[in-house]
């Protein structure tokens, strides 16, 4: 089992139970409910890039908690709504910084224009998923459980070993897909 951490979303019902963030904000922000036909996200500007000073995006509600947050889709918990990318509404977002800001205050301040304007609150918590590990033996590659306790890349005693074998080859031309 590898042990991950969750970000766990929740609206809020009161509408004002976190609407005073923490921390940065942006200079000026701009939330749109998008009237594009485009399901397609865009983002630019913001730290790293030309147009430090400013973002744009046209995204969904889930690809900006990645953003905000750092985390994959499937470290996101929520209603039901958040899993269901072919009705999620779009949002056009323009917010303005200072130029010297880095990705991580960004993040921030994205994360507190969440509980802004949305009126989100989250949390993070810990919880077990399955996982397996790629290692090599003897010349195979192979897929094993993980197991708690056990790091990745290191070979464990016990490990399960149902998992998939891959043969490694070494001179190219004793590779399947040269024809011999």
């Amino acid at each position: 089992m590898r042990t991950r951490a969750l970000f766990v979303l929740l609206v809020s019902a009161l509408g004002h139970a976190a609407c005073f963030a923490e921390g940065p904000v942006f200079e000026a922000a701009s939330v749109k409910l998008s009237d594009s036909d485009v399901r397609q996200p865009s983002y630019s500007g913001g730290p790293g890039t030309n147009d430090r000073g400013r973002i744009r995006q046209h995204i969904f509600m889930t690809a900006l908690l990645q953003g905000a947050f750092g985390v994959q889709v499937d470290q996101i918990k929520g209603p039901a709504w958040l899993r269901d990318f072919s009705a999620m509404p779009f949002y056009d977002i323009v917010a303005t910084m200072p130029a010297d800001t880095t990705l991580e205050q960004c993040e921030r301040m994205l994360r507190n224009l969440l509980v802004e304007r949305f009126h989100m609150v989250f949390h993070h918590e810990t919880q077990n998923s399955p996982g397996y590990d790629l290692v090599v033996d003897k010349g195979w590659y192979e897929t094993e459980r993980s197991r708690p306790g056990c790091r990745s890349g290191q070979r464990c005693a016990g490990a399960d070993k149902r998992g998939s074998r891959f043969r490694r080859f070494s001179d190219r031309s004793r590779h399947p897909g040269n024809g011999i």
